[in-house]
């Protein structure tokens, strides 16, 4: 599917602003896997299933996962429970293979200044509250395209969803110029919603944005059953033009929502991955796990 882009978060020449705070944390040059020659400006695979710790989030100077400047990210046990209640995810199972987990909580640089609540943010998306983020183990800004994927497993509550109608949860991922500049956003946006029992409207954007309806050009679909999803964009080069396909899969490695967006910009300039970013994150509480960027 292509349809026209969509723009979210300010920027002031080419870095992404939170409030008062960007996004410009330098970290390294990287190689290629295995034997493979180093090239200048390349960037290096990356994992964390976030069952032991969180290495590699929120690592640049003064960003810390506070709560404040970019909200927090804590590993947990699978017996937690959140605050019990009506609460998100109070009974949340570890993925498989795993015991332990992580939850984020928004943090209140964004516009509004706020802190999430257990239920929501008071003044849900454009960055109200916005999470923790990822620059994918890399420290310096890759300039260096290579096709690649990247993936997280996000846990979802229907029940909660159904309670709290409006919120917004938005996993972005942006990628350089071929200069180490900002390129563009490639995100994936959920909504909470009562519809359908309860659930969660996803669709993607290019950009941090608010609620999306059905009706949007961009929609994937909703998500209604409670368990674990893994959110993954897919970056390539086709014909000379970055495409990005984005796709929802559950537990059992079933499709749940898929799209294809043709960038229109042309490979030439595009680097390597800049972040993985809750932009908006207005769960409390929300569980979240392995995190994988892979090149292909």
């Amino acid at each position: 599917m292509t349809s026209s882009k969509m723009r979210g978060a300010a920027r002031i020449g080419g870095v992404l602003l939170i409030g008062a705070m960007a996004i410009t944390g330098t970290v390294g040059m990287a190689t290629a896997g295995g034997a493979a020659a180093k090239v200048k400006g390349d960037f290096k695979n990356y994992h964390n299933k976030l069952a032991a710790n969180t290495s590699g989030w929120c690592t640049g100077v003064g960003q810390p996962c506070d709560g404040v400047a970019y909200g927090t990210i804590d590993i947990v046990k699978a017996s937690y429970s959140n605050g019990g209640g009506a609460n998100y995810g109070t009974t949340t199972p570890a993925p498989a293979g795993q015991s332990k987990f992580a939850r984020l909580h928004g943090g209140g640089t964004g516009s509004g200044g706020f802190l999430t609540t257990p239920t929501g943010c008071p003044v849900p998306g454009n960055e109200n509250c916005t999470g923790a983020y990822t620059k994918f183990g890399n420290a310096t800004h890759p300039v260096v395209f290579q096709a690649m994927t990247t993936s997280i497993k996000v846990y979802v509550d229907p029940t909660w969803a159904a309670l709290n109608p409006g919120q917004v949860v938005d996993w972005d991922v942006a990628l350089d110029t071929n200069t180490g500049g900002f390129g563009e956003d490639y995100a994936l946006n959920l909504c909470s919603t009562a519809a359908g029992g309860g659930g969660f409207y996803v669709d993607w954007n290019n950009g941090s944005g608010g609620c999306s309806a059905p009706t949007d050009a961009n929609y994937l679909g909703e998500v209604t059953t409670a368990g674990w999803y893994t959110f993954s964009q897919q970056f390539s080069s086709v014909g000379g033009i970055l495409y990005c396909h984005y796709a929802i899969q559950d537990a059992a490695n079933a499709t749940v929502g898929s799209a294809t967006e043709n960038s229109g910009n042309a490979i030439s300039g595009v680097g390597g991955p800049r972040y993985g970013w809750f932009a908006d994150e207005d769960v409390s509480g929300l569980p979240v796990a392995d995190v994988v960027l892979t090149k292909q």
